[in-house]
Order: structure tokens, then C-alpha cells, then sequence
């Protein structure tokens, strides 16, 4: 069974792990398209997560979303 987050995000299967948390590939249920999720063990801030979802560069991976699951 897989995973589903926020009723959007299908967790498809692990890609990594490391000390800073791990990366799955996922499926985007809105824009049916597969994204990687990355769950982090720290804390992101708001400012700069809208931050990160503005920047455009060849060599950085694109966010699209940032969210906390409750009780995580």
C-alpha cells in the first residue's frame, strides 16, 4: 500500500537516505507527473522555503511545495 501525503503526493518508493532525512519518488495527483519528496528531520522556515520556490536556476532542483505533517 503506498503512502499518500496532504490527498496529493503518492509515495512511489524510496530513491535515498541520509543523516538529514530521506527522498522518494512520488506521483503528483493534481498534475500527474512524478516529483521527489524529501522528508527532512529539521526545521524549514517560512521565508525561506518561499524563497526557494521562487529561485530558477539550471543547476537547482525546482520546489513546488513545502508542508508539515501533523504530528510529525
Amino acid at each position: 500500500m503506498s503512502r499518500v501525503l496532504l490527498q496529493k503526493y503518492e509515495v512511489l518508493h524510496p530513491l535515498g537516505a541520509c543523516g538529514m532525512g530521506k527522498v522518494y519518488l512520488a506521483r503528483d495527483g493534481h498534475l500527474e507527473r512524478l516529483v521527489v519528496v524529501k522528508e527532512s528531520q529539521e526545521e524549514f522556515l517560512t521565508p525561506e522555503t518561499e524563497l526557494l520556490k521562487e529561485l530558477r536556476h539550471p543547476g537547482l532542483p525546482q520546489v513546488y511545495d513545502c508542508f508539515r505533517e501533523e504530528g510529525s
